[in-house]
Protein backbone atom coordinates (compact mmCIF):
# COMPACT_ATOMS: atom_id res chain seq x y z
CA UNK A 1 0.00 0.00 0.00
CA UNK A 2 2.75 2.39 -0.44
CA UNK A 3 2.08 3.20 -3.33
CA UNK A 4 -0.93 4.88 -2.20
CA UNK A 5 0.96 6.29 0.60
CA UNK A 6 2.74 8.36 -2.29
CA UNK A 7 0.15 8.59 -4.58
CA UNK A 8 -1.77 10.81 -1.49
CA UNK A 9 1.08 12.63 -0.35
CA UNK A 10 1.34 13.82 -4.27
CA UNK A 11 -1.74 14.81 -4.20
CA UNK A 12 -1.47 16.76 -1.43
CA UNK A 13 1.52 18.14 -2.31
CA UNK A 14 -0.02 19.12 -5.98
CA UNK A 15 -3.21 20.27 -3.91
CA UNK A 16 -0.56 23.13 -2.13
CA UNK A 17 0.71 23.66 -4.76
CA UNK A 18 -1.99 25.05 -7.14
CA UNK A 19 -3.86 26.61 -3.90
CA UNK A 20 -1.00 28.72 -3.82
CA UNK A 21 -0.49 28.95 -7.80
CA UNK A 22 -4.52 30.37 -8.21
CA UNK A 23 -4.78 31.89 -4.58
CA UNK A 24 -3.69 35.07 -6.34
CA UNK A 25 -5.53 34.56 -9.61
CA UNK A 26 -8.38 36.48 -10.76
CA UNK A 27 -11.30 34.71 -12.18
CA UNK A 28 -14.67 34.99 -12.58
CA UNK A 29 -17.10 33.91 -10.25
CA UNK A 30 -18.01 30.47 -12.28
CA UNK A 31 -14.06 29.74 -12.92
CA UNK A 32 -13.88 30.48 -9.22
CA UNK A 33 -16.92 28.15 -7.85
CA UNK A 34 -15.39 25.44 -10.25
CA UNK A 35 -11.84 25.70 -8.67
CA UNK A 36 -12.92 25.33 -5.32
CA UNK A 37 -14.89 22.69 -6.03
CA UNK A 38 -11.82 21.00 -7.42
CA UNK A 39 -9.65 21.61 -4.61
CA UNK A 40 -12.00 20.28 -1.78
CA UNK A 41 -12.68 17.18 -3.86
CA UNK A 42 -8.74 16.64 -4.50
CA UNK A 43 -7.90 17.05 -1.04
CA UNK A 44 -10.36 14.78 0.50
CA UNK A 45 -9.62 12.10 -1.88
CA UNK A 46 -5.48 12.88 -1.60
CA UNK A 47 -6.15 12.45 2.59
CA UNK A 48 -8.77 9.66 1.94
CA UNK A 49 -5.38 7.84 0.73
CA UNK A 50 -3.67 8.45 3.04
CA UNK A 51 -5.92 6.94 4.98
CA UNK A 52 -6.25 4.05 3.19
CA UNK A 53 -2.90 3.12 2.72
CA UNK A 54 -2.05 2.24 6.40
CA UNK A 55 -5.57 -0.45 5.48
CA UNK A 56 -5.49 -3.69 4.23
CA UNK A 57 -3.69 -4.48 0.72
CA UNK A 58 -7.87 -5.22 -0.66
CA UNK A 59 -8.51 -1.51 -0.53
CA UNK A 60 -6.09 -1.49 -4.01
CA UNK A 61 -9.11 -1.15 -5.80
CA UNK A 62 -10.94 1.71 -3.59
CA UNK A 63 -7.99 3.63 -3.92
CA UNK A 64 -7.62 3.15 -7.99
CA UNK A 65 -10.82 4.43 -8.25
CA UNK A 66 -10.33 7.58 -5.93
CA UNK A 67 -7.07 8.58 -7.70
CA UNK A 68 -8.87 8.21 -11.45
CA UNK A 69 -11.70 9.74 -10.00
CA UNK A 70 -10.16 12.67 -8.10
CA UNK A 71 -7.74 12.83 -11.80
CA UNK A 72 -10.79 13.25 -14.02
CA UNK A 73 -12.87 15.88 -11.65
CA UNK A 74 -10.68 17.93 -10.27
CA UNK A 75 -8.08 17.64 -13.03
CA UNK A 76 -11.19 18.29 -15.47
CA UNK A 77 -12.20 21.39 -13.83
CA UNK A 78 -8.65 22.41 -12.97
CA UNK A 79 -7.81 22.57 -16.94
CA UNK A 80 -11.46 24.39 -17.47
CA UNK A 81 -10.55 26.74 -15.05
CA UNK A 82 -7.50 27.41 -16.51
CA UNK A 83 -7.27 26.82 -20.41
CA UNK A 84 -11.00 27.12 -20.90
CA UNK A 85 -11.05 23.86 -22.93
CA UNK A 86 -14.55 22.24 -22.41
CA UNK A 87 -14.18 19.49 -20.46
CA UNK A 88 -17.59 19.41 -18.72
CA UNK A 89 -18.77 15.97 -19.97
CA UNK A 90 -15.53 14.52 -18.23
CA UNK A 91 -16.15 15.74 -14.88
CA UNK A 92 -18.96 13.40 -14.23
CA UNK A 93 -16.88 10.48 -15.16
CA UNK A 94 -14.53 11.17 -12.49
CA UNK A 95 -17.42 11.97 -9.90
CA UNK A 96 -18.72 7.86 -10.62
CA UNK A 97 -15.42 6.66 -10.57
CA UNK A 98 -15.59 8.91 -6.47
CA UNK A 99 -18.58 7.72 -5.77
CA UNK A 100 -17.78 3.97 -6.88
CA UNK A 101 -14.84 3.99 -4.57
CA UNK A 102 -16.60 4.97 -1.35
CA UNK A 103 -19.69 2.54 -2.30
CA UNK A 104 -16.83 -0.18 -2.71
CA UNK A 105 -15.38 0.47 0.22
CA UNK A 106 -18.74 1.00 2.07
CA UNK A 107 -19.69 -2.42 0.71
CA UNK A 108 -16.20 -4.28 1.63
CA UNK A 109 -16.54 -2.99 5.54
CA UNK A 110 -20.07 -4.57 5.50
CA UNK A 111 -18.57 -7.80 5.08
CA UNK A 112 -15.92 -7.85 6.88
CA UNK A 113 -15.95 -9.95 10.31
Amino acid sequence: MKTWQIVGISGALLWLIIGAATGHYTMPPQEAVWMEKAQRYHIVHALALLWLSGQSPARAKVAMLWSFGALLFSGSLYLMVLTGLPLRYVVPVGGVSMLLGWILLLWQVLREK
